[in-house]
């Protein structure tokens, strides 16, 4: 199942940053190795479309969707 948020801190030097979701109180993980279009930074703000998956024990956002990118 998709959820939904937005980027609430990249770091791009080291390619990840913090999805917020609405409703959570922690925030989620993601690398910039998840991302489709990797040419293109994500920004603070960007509204996503991503699901959940457990990676080594963690909870990070995968098969992400840039919702407003064209």
């Amino acid at each position: 199942m998709f959820q939904e948020g937005k980027i609430k801190a990249y770091n791009e030097e080291r390619g990840f940053g913090f999805i917020e979701i609405e409703g959570q109180r922690k925030d989620l993980f993601f690398h910039i190795k998840d991302f489709p279009n990797q040419s293109v930074e994500p920004r603070i703000g960007e509204n996503l479309k991503f699901r959940i998956v457990e990676d080594n024990g963690k909870l990070k956002a995968d098969q992400i969707v840039r919702l407003e990118f064209k």
